[in-house]
């Protein structure tokens, strides 16, 4: 293969990857939390419990992808669907009070 052809095709993967909503075919590793974090958005949204989900971890660990493989197969549940409200923060955007000049 010509090396060109392999840098279009590695900058076309990569740019999918970062800038895409495309999630990979298989998350491994994950299987317990993927489990517990679905049920409870399911549970919230179908039995009205009052949950709410902060997931933390270091850069690039996983979070982003896991919470959105949840959501699309959840986005297929009618129940779930019509019953859900998701907030999306984001940690880099906040602002603490003690930061602030507030009296």
């Amino acid at each position: 293969m010509d090396m060109g052809v392999c840098a279009c095709e590695a900058q076309r993967i990569l740019r999918q990857r970062i800038c895409g909503q495309d999630l990979p075919p298989l998350i491994m590793g994950y299987d317990t939390e993927i489990r517990e974090l679905e049920e409870l958005i399911k549970r919230t949204a179908t039995v009205g419990e009052s949950n709410s989900i902060l997931v933390i971890g270091s850069r690039g660990s996983g979070k982003t992808m896991i919470i959105k493989k949840i959501l699309m197969e959840l986005d297929e549940v009618d129940e779930v669907k019509q019953n859900l409200l998701q907030v999306h923060l984001n940690g880099k955007t906040c602002v603490y009070k003690d930061n602030m000049d507030v009296k």
